[in-house]
Order: C-alpha cells, then sequence, then structure tokens
C-alpha cells in the first residue's frame, strides 16, 4: 500500500517542477504571504485559463476573485443549531451575523479565503 502526499505540505513533494498536488488556495496565501504554518517548500500555484489564483502577491494577497469558479467552494462552520433553529449563544459572538469572523474581513483575508457574502453568519 502506498501513501499519498498529505495536501497543502509542498515541503513533502519530490523535487519534480511538474508535480502536481492537492493545495488549497487559503492555506497557500496564508503560507506565503502571511507566514502561517509555511509548510509550501518550493511549491508554487500555477495559473488556471491564464489566471492567477493570487492577487497582489506580498503582504496584501487575497484569493482573486476572478479565479475560474470551478476551483472555488464556500466553506462553512458547523455548529448545532439552538432549540429556535439559530446559531447557539455561545457560538453566536464568532459564527453569528454580527459575530467576530463577519466583522473582520482582514483575518479571514490573512487566511487566504475569499470575501464575505453578505449572507455571512446566517444559519442554514
Amino acid at each position: 500500500m502506498s501513501q499519498g502526499i498529505q495536501e497543502n505540505t509542498g515541503t513533502a513533494l519530490p523535487a519534480d517542477p511538474d508535480a502536481i498536488a492537492p493545495y488549497s488556495i487559503a492555506v497557500y496565501i496564508a503560507q506565503i504571504y502571511k507566514g502561517i504554518d509555511d509548510l509550501h517548500g518550493t511549491t508554487v500555484l500555477g495559473q488556471i485559463d491564464a489566471t492567477a489564483a493570487v492577487v497582489d502577491p506580498g503582504p496584501a494577497a487575497a484569493l482573486n476573485n476572478s479565479f475560474p469558479t470551478t476551483f472555488l467552494r464556500t466553506v462553512y462552520n458547523v455548529v448545532k443549531k439552538d432549540s429556535t433553529g439559530g446559531v447557539p449563544g455561545p457560538y453566536a459572538g464568532i459564527f453569528g451575523s454580527g459575530g467576530y469572523l463577519c466583522r473582520n474581513q482582514t483575518l479571514v483575508s490573512d487566511y487566504g479565503f475569499g470575501h464575505l457574502a453578505a449572507d455571512c453568519g446566517t444559519v442554514s
């Protein structure tokens, strides 16, 4: 049985410029441009349809919102609903529509995620 490479860990990739491995754009931005748990090694993100995944490389690096949506996905925070169907009290201050995450786009962007939509903190 063979073991694959852990996603988002470029230091484990072989020294092959044509190697392809799973890598989150958000994690890459956090590692390369924000210095957060940097495990990228010599890994670089390629372009798709001549579109780079990152805009403003450097301290202001962010997810390129023009990147093909086929390769983007929505990220959810999951907590059990309270008895009224809302975000439970202890978690509302973090995950609710007026919570910490929804009020701090800079923090979200620093970790490489895109812009929070108007429905940030809503319950589904």
